[in-house]
């Protein structure tokens, strides 16, 4: 038997996993010129990832990567930065040298402020350079396109990849170490983690030995599949919350066990997942419980569980009645030699000893065995602890919270409302998609908006159907291989059907909705304000990040505001604004995308982006606004001025008021409000050109 050999691409990818503890995955490649993808303008030519679920396919496993590469040989090699890979990186990218963007000049400033720190370093084909350095084990960095250190600098950490050697770039020209592949990450400085870390991760406390636990707890702690995360994780707090150890210690001793597993547990997961339980263990301990069963709580679901007995029971849609607390009831009994014992669902007073008892006596004559009177007796106070306590009250002063931080840039942050509104046919629930699968394959479809973190979405749909959406997916991963993308047909209100809603996103693991419509998924008339803070409400109770599709009409079109409630737009941490221009008969439409609302942080300047349609394809580019007036209306008289003279050069008022059509008078006020951003043109000697007074950006001089 032969075997084909290795070529440098797949030699190269397998020692990266094997000596330097890098996850790696394959990329596009160039194929003369073109990316091998097959889409003529494809927005990130080799550099977007070849397996369905991108950066998330990473590994170090040897036989896979030597599988992917026999075949793929041309792929690119990236690798997955942040603490899966011990890494993150500083991405420098290259300008012209007077451009206040240039990364590279900003970084060397940076350096002589701070202090150099030589490290291993790549030269990117495309000039621009890859500065890589090793992670401390207790510092999470995410993303940043150019906003934490400087212009033209990105961030690569959790969520992000970068291409290595010998990769080729779009340009033809390889990528390549500085000092070749035998240097190591130097450990990166104070200063730089400093102004990167989205926060301290606690530092796991795991005791070197584990020779004092039980062996479920060492087999659990090396990390479990998706399926089995959340139940054992429960299990493990409850386990060491007995064995004395305090809330933070418990979530510090798990964050290794949330990175062992497959995928990684989210860290916010995590921290719900150690109060809820850590909760329920006092309540245990304050109704003097004997025999207290495992507890989890699943999508507002109560799941309490007896391992040694087989006994699970559920209780779901709690609500107090005038009669008592009910619920639905499910109880599931398994014993061996036995039949299982199904019973419910079933509505149940949590309340009443007359219920429980007829309950108790039914169960018993199954299976006599069980200790079912003080099973059930144990079941309902704890439940009724539980509803009647409600969530755990925080002390801000003590609670490590997580920054703002953007999914994709400027559209959606993470954890938080964001509202993508406008006219109807504008666009909207195409660009949603398009974001969406961005954000799982790490590719930015949608030029000028960099994915930040991978993330599942769950499309709620109220307006379309499954198969215009999946229709729209088709075309947006052509040719690439479909991915897996949750969708969930509606026609209740969402406050109706949240608790089937959170039921999908855990069992689906996906961390963010889109909800098409606004005024589809609200249940009454989107103008009042009770009905806008009930879907809000509904929305912040799925616990995860969201993005709600709001429409606009011909009377509130110049509001810069969604339509319905002013509630839209202050519950909202963020909203964006669509505009759509398109000539009858085109298959290209442009838009531009104006950020309207933002509570914590600054407003983006507004984005254009052209769509071309295809037989099978939807592709996305990058289109300047000013160039369409449809779009340029919608922008403020400077920025229109600034990108006109940032492309024509030194130009007078009079040339200007030609392009723009904007009035004489608009244009001497912008330079006379803007003379931080405006200069007039001089020649090289500081002299004014005869004829008319010339304008240019100050930036440029």
């Amino acid at each position: 038997m032969t075997t084909t050999p290795l070529n440098d691409l797949a030699t190269a990818a397998m020692h990266y996993a094997s000596s330097y503890g890098w996850a790696v995955f394959p990329v596009h490649s160039i194929n003369e010129g073109c990316c091998s993808c097959g889409q003529e303008l494809c927005s990130s030519p080799g550099k977007h990832p070849m397996t369905g679920n991108g950066l998330n396919d990473a590994t170090k496993d040897q036989q896979v990567i030597k599988g992917w590469w026999s075949q793929w040989p041309q792929a690119n090699v990236g690798v997955r930065t942040g603490q899966v890979s011990g890494i993150m990186a500083v991405d420098l990218d290259v300008k012209d040298d007077f451009s206040s963007e240039n990364g590279i000049t900003n970084w060397y400033d940076l350096e002589d402020t701070h202090g150099r720190t030589d490290t291993m370093t790549a030269i990117t084909g495309g000039g621009g350079q890859h500065w890589i350095y090793q992670l401390p084990s207790d510092v999470v960095v995410r993303n940043d396109a150019g906003t934490k250190l400087a212009k033209g600098i990105d961030i690569r950490g959790d969520g992000g990849y970068i291409i290595v050697a010998p990769s080729v770039h779009a340009s033809g020209s390889p990528y390549e170490w500085e000092d070749g592949l035998g240097t190591k990450p130097t450990l990166a400085p104070e200063w730089l983690i400093k102004k990167v870390a989205s926060q301290q991760a606690p530092q796991p406390v795991i005791p070197p030995s584990t020779a004092g636990f039980d062996p479920w707890v060492v087999e659990a702690l090396q990390g479990v599949g998706e399926s089995y995360r959340n139940q054992t994780a429960a299990r493990l707090v409850g386990y060491f919350h007995k064995q004395g150890h305090p809330e933070d210690i418990i979530y510090a001793i798990l964050t290794s066990f949330a990175d062992a597993c497959t995928p990684p547990m989210d860290v916010r997961e995590l921290r719900r997942t150690v109060a809820s339980v850590c909760r329920y263990e006092r309540q245990i301990t304050d109704h003097h419980i004997v025999d207290p069963p495992d507890f989890q709580e699943v999508a507002g679901q109560l799941v309490y569980t007896w391992v040694k007995h087989g006994v699970t029971i559920k209780l779901d849609e709690l609500i107090r009645d005038r009669d008592g607390i009910h619920c639905e009831l499910e109880i599931e009994a398994v014993m061996p030699g036995r039949q299982t014992l199904d019973h419910g669902p079933v509505r149940f007073n949590l309340s009443s000893t007359t219920t429980r008892n007829s309950l108790v006596k039914y169960l018993g004559g199954h299976m006599p065995e069980l200790a079912w009177p003080s099973m059930m007796d144990t079941v309902c106070r704890l439940a009724i602890a539980h509803f009647k306590v409600g969530p755990s009250l925080l002390n801000l002063a003590h609670y490590e919270g997580f920054p703002p931080n953007w999914l994709l840039w400027p559209l959606i942050l993470e954890d938080e409302i964001n509202i993508l509104f406008g006219d109807g046919g504008n666009g909207k629930s195409l660009i949603a998609m398009a974001a969406a699968v961005s954000l799982q394959t790490q590719n930015s479809l949608l030029s000028g908006m960099v994915p930040n973190g991978n993330t599942k979405t769950m499309y709620l749909d109220w307006e379309a159907s499954p198969n215009a959406h999946a229709s729209r997916l088709k075309k947006l991963m052509h040719p690439a291989p479909m991915i897996d993308m949750a969708y969930l047909r509606c026609s209740a209100p969402l406050h109706e059907i949240v608790r089937q809603v959170k039921r999908h996103l855990n069992e689906s693991g996906c961390n963010m909705v889109i909800i098409d419509s606004i005024a589809a998924a609200c249940g009454g008339e989107p103008e009042r304000a009770d009905i806008a803070l009930r879907l809000c409400n509904a929305v912040r109770s799925l616990d995860t990040t969201a993005l709600l599709i709001g429409h606009q009409t011909k009377g509130n079109d110049d509001t810069g505001k969604p339509f319905g409630s002013v509630f839209w737009t202050n519950e909202a941490r963020s909203t964006m604004e669509i505009k759509r221009q398109q000539d009858a008969g085109q298959d290209t439409m442009n838009l531009g995308l104006y950020h309207r609302k933002i509570n914590d942080g600054r407003l983006e300047k507004p984005l254009g982006i052209s769509v071309s349609f295809g037989d099978d394809t939807i592709k996305f580019n990058s289109q300047s606004i000013v160039d369409v007036p449809e779009l340029a209306s919608r922008l403020p008289a400077k920025e229109v001025v600034r990108q006109f003279l940032m492309d024509n050069g030194p130009s007078s008022v009079e040339e200007i008021v030609a392009a723009t059509d904007r009035r004489v008078n608009t244009i001497h006020k912008v330079f006379s409000d803007n003379r931080d951003m405006f200069v007039v043109a001089t020649d090289s000697n500081g002299n004014q050109e005869p004829g008319p007074t010339l304008y240019d950006v100050s930036e440029r001089g």
